[in-house]
């Protein structure tokens, strides 16, 4: 790869994860997108477009569809303002990673900068824990004033940390690509570094310490399907062992914390089934069509989001979007390990991209029943990176 192309995917991919970790403090952020798109139009130019032809590729076939279902959406949804900006957005991340999928070589950039903005939050919420008013100084000059107030509360009541993130569980989402990431390198070397383990126990223990019940479920199961899957046997003895000893520690967590848990369980599900009555009364008044993207704060107390990304979507795009969206995520993984198959055990690299897109993969899936991945931003696009990184051909960029 020449220097100029490395320095513009470097440059991009700084840019990708600065709004992957820090998207949340902008309260404006149409800025934001057009700086991504000008980043990737000199990419685009750069890379020799001319020489590559696109086809349209069976991997991303239903999440076109998706698209221009939530497009078709729009003529009869409440706010069509925001809805076509939901749709603009997403499609615009949507063919980004397309574009990405036709070349290789790019993924270990995306993973470099992915593991430092997320290690930069893991290391904020440890000196939270340690120095817990000092960290409130901090974040008050970055977080708006209803975020502040959360994240005091939530420390100081339950001692879950949201971080500079502002809130618990885009915190604990940053910690959980990082065991994605870990897990992925351990199952894909025979070789693994001590300071892989290092840092996946210390990613461990930061989701722990946020108390997102939801994605630590995610993370788990994620992390026991890679496992499982994954060739490589001379470290299935660890990998197993590390499960285990997670599984017995929540174990051990739950029992001696059970009261406390109890009554956090409880007022969670409480809101949750609030939440959820606004979306179902969305799915009986139009069942088929839906109320039209991004509609469902009109249902719901406080304009919250579904809390469940199959009965929103139901809600908002009909029993057609449902089925639509089934086929989105289930489809992916059955070509990802199709891919894993032919993919020798020896080329590390190939079964780092496939073993992290399997776990982003089920990570979405499981978290879905209990939060909104693909309402948010940094989550989508993040996702659909690592859909490329698996999908990714042999291609090298026209100018190496």
């Amino acid at each position: 790869m020449k220097k100029d192309i490395y320095s513009i995917l470097n440059l991009w991919f700084i840019y990708i994860v600065f709004y992957i970790c820090f998207k949340h403090l902008f309260m404006e952020d149409t800025f934001l997108y057009i700086i991504m798109d000008v980043f990737f139009l000199i990419l685009f130019l750069r890379a020799g477009y001319k020489k590559i032809k696109i086809p349209i590729r069976r991997e991303w076939v239903f999440h076109f569809i998706l698209v221009i279902n939530m497009l078709f959406s729009t003529l009869y949804t409440i706010n069509f303002g925001n809805a076509f900006k939901f749709c603009l957005v997403y499609t615009n991340f949507l063919v980004i990673a397309v574009w990405f999928s036709f070349y290789d070589g790019w993924q270990q950039i995306f993973y470099k900068w992915l593991k430092i903005g997320c290690l930069f939050h893991l290391s904020f919420t440890y000196f939270s824990v340690l120095f817990t008013d000092k960290a409130f100084k901090l974040t008050e000059h970055f977080l708006d004033s209803e975020a502040q107030k959360l994240t005091i509360r939530l420390a100081q009541e339950s001692n879950y940390y949201g971080g500079i993130a502002g809130q618990t569980g885009t915190n604990a989402f940053f910690f959980t690509m990082l065991i994605g990431l870990f897990v992925s390198e351990w199952c894909a070397s025979y070789k693994t570094k001590t300071i892989t383990k290092l840092l996946l126990g210390c990613s461990c223990i930061g989701l722990i310490l946020t108390g997102k019940k939801g994605l630590m479920i995610a993370s788990l199961i994620s992390t026991v399907f890679v496992c499982c899957i994954s060739r490589n046997k001379f470290s299935k003895r660890g990998k197993i062992c590390f499960i285990s000893f997670a599984s017995l520690g929540m174990l051990i967590f739950s029992n001696i914390f059970g009261a406390e848990i109890k009554k956090i369980l409880s007022h969670s599900v409480l809101s949750r089934l609030i939440i959820m009555e606004g979306v179902l009364s969305a799915i009986v008044q139009n069942p088929i069509l839906g109320n039209g993207i991004n509609s469902i704060g009109y249902f719901t107390y406080d304009a919250h989001l579904g809390h469940n990304i199959y009965l929103q979507m139901w809600a908002e795009q009909g029993i057609i979007g449902f089925i639509i969206l089934i086929m989105a995520l289930i489809f992916p993984i059955l070509w990802t390990g199709a891919k894993i198959r032919k993919t020798s055990e020896d080329i590390e690299m190939n079964n780092l991209n496939c073993y992290f897109s399997l776990f982003v993969q089920i990570f979405i899936i499981i978290y879905g029943f209990s939060g909104n991945p693909i309402y948010d931003y940094n989550i989508v696009i993040t996702y659909f990176l690592a859909l490329a990184a698996g999908f990714s051909t042999k291609r090298r960029w026209s100018n190496a």
